[in-house]
């Protein structure tokens, strides 16, 4: 395998882990924020899970990239 593999390879196992983590890490807090007790607290929790999520992911990917570019 050349350097440029391995690095993908790496790459793709650090975002892996870190959609990992993020979608744990937004889904307990959107739980502990919304605490849904009803279809519109559910419904509301889904929302703001997704938004969590998807702004922890950006936030990862920039420190992924940045640690990327240190190398």
């Amino acid at each position: 395998m050349s350097t440029s593999n391995d690095a993908g390879a790496l790459l793709a196992v650090e975002l892996w882990i870190m959609t990992i983590i993020v979608s744990i890490i937004s889904g307990i807090l959107a739980w502990k924020w919304i605490a849904p007790d009803s279809i519109g607290r559910a419904i509301l929790f889904i929302f703001a899970c997704g938004i969590l999520s998807k702004t922890g992911h950006i936030i990862g990917v920039s420190l992924i990239n940045l640690l990327g570019e240190r190398k």
